[in-house]
């Protein structure tokens, strides 16, 4: 009997925070190595297919203005890894947070979920309201593991992050294959 190689299914991974934190610009800066700062807001989610490390991975870009929240939502619930951005210039997005931690929450099992928190437009030195430190402080606080301040302009630890989803993806395909349990189907025999 040979085992056929199969194509691994696709981790799915969520980039979820308040509108204009630059979600949009990682994903674009990723795909594209560019920055545009001309990118419109996302309405809804938009999906993209990437591949990284071997790891084939589908991104849901969803929105962060309030009326739209119910759609970001239904994102989640499916979703193995998520990317919580929020400006390093921008305190409300930082203190909105724990809102999102809250959604992630009701929406999933938490316990189960890789989170990775991203302070996005490091680039920004002059206006940085938010230090790393604080940031740290949040994510020990909060049990997340996962952090990482990037810049969509200038590309800094762009690179870094979607290695980190990569990494994180492959320990969740690896978990799921250490968990695999396998019935002892020995037969017994008996004399008379």
């Amino acid at each position: 009997m040979s085992i056929s190689e199969s194509t691994p299914k696709p981790i799915k991974v969520s980039f979820i925070g308040d509108t204009n934190t630059g979600k949009t610009s990682i994903i674009f800066r990723y795909l594209n190595e560019s920055f545009d700062d001309e990118i419109s807001a996302t309405f809804g989610a938009d999906a993209y297919h990437i591949t990284v490390k071997d790891t084939p991975i589908v991104i849901f870009d969803t929105v962060g203005q309030e009326r739209y929240k119910s759609v970001t939502k239904s994102f989640l619930r499916n979703c193995d890894v998520v990317v919580l951005v929020y400006d390093v210039t921008s305190q409300d997005s930082f203190d909105s947070l724990k809102y999102w931690i809250e959604v992630v929450s009701e929406e999933t099992n938490y316990d189960e979920k890789e989170i990775i928190i991203v302070g996005n437009k490091i680039d920004l030195y002059d206006s940085v309201e938010v230090e790393y430190e604080t940031s740290l402080m949040f994510c020990q606080t909060n049990k997340i593991e996962n952090f990482i301040e990037t810049s969509a302009e200038n590309g800094q630890n762009i690179d870094e992050l979607f290695e980190m989803v990569a990494d994180l993806a492959n320990n969740l395909t690896s978990f799921e294959c250490k968990n695999v349990r396998l019935q002892d189907t020995k037969n017994e025999s008996h004399c008379c």
